[in-house]
């Protein structure tokens, strides 16, 4: 299967501004851009999007590595095993229709309880119900920050992107492997991903340039905003499309 050119520049562009945006405040990849997948080409999601976004994590978690708080990474990503299973049961049994519409919802959702803020016990467990959480929307319908953003909303920023970043690495590799192993990961998908790392590169460098610096302060409102556009935008089209 292959991606027509225009729905393959809207998702270049979505990926660009998704990771201009977490390249800047942690998260923001996913809810902008797997909308747009989901619109354009509903059989990209989850996997052209979980892959798609491993180098970010990567180059972040590179760079910003002793800010890492390994006592959060390592009870999220074991609770993100049961979490990726369920996923990965939910991507069995669902149509590319079916999981638009839930990629639709999963963004929304994560908007508003982001957007609300409220206040998570900093303990083992809730980390670990995090993941799973986190586990279970990122392999269904790859949009797993805002769980984590949540748990971590209270950490100093460096240290939010840092941790964000190496759950997301280690998430990727909990994802795609059951996925993999049912027969939900293909190679056109690694394809697709690959042509959008330029993206990626790009908006990281866009953000470390612009956004970084003058407007992170208003970052989490623009990805709020866009992802609830977004979102309703996926939730609309599957629906009635």
């Amino acid at each position: 299967m292959s991606i027509n050119s225009f729905a393959f520049v809207c998702v270049f562009m979505a990926i660009f501004v998704g990771s201009a945006v977490q390249g800047s405040v942690g998260l923001g990849l996913s809810l902008i851009a797997v909308p747009v997948g989901a619109i354009a080409f509903p059989t990209s999601v989850p996997g052209v999007f979980i892959m798609a976004g491993l180098p970010l994590s990567l180059i972040v978690m590179a760079k910003e590595r002793t800010a890492i708080r390994w006592s959060t990474v390592v009870p999220i990503s074991l609770g993100r095993i049961p979490g990726a299973l369920a996923g990965t049961a939910i991507v069995a049994v669902t149509s590319p229709r079916g999981i638009a519409l839930a990629a639709g919802v999963s963004v929304l959702a994560g908007a508003f309880v982001t957007a609300r803020a409220p206040q998570i016990s900093q303990n083992t467990a809730a980390a670990t119900i995090t993941g799973t959480i986190a586990g279970l929307t990122g392999t269904a319908a790859g949009i797993d920050g805002p769980p984590m953003a949540l748990y971590l909303q209270n950490a100093p920023h460096r240290t939010l992107r840092a941790t964000l970043a190496a759950c997301f690495v280690i998430g990727t590799g909990v994802s795609i492997i059951p996925l993999a192993l049912a027969g939900h990961l293909h190679i056109w998908q690694l394809q697709v991903a690959a042509g959008l790392i330029p993206a990626v590169v790009l908006g990281h460098a866009a953000a470390h340039r612009f956004l970084m610096h003058h407007v992170a302060a208003r970052s989490r409102t623009l990805v709020l905003a866009v992802a609830a556009v977004a979102g309703t935008s996926a939730v609309v089209r599957a629906l009635w499309f």
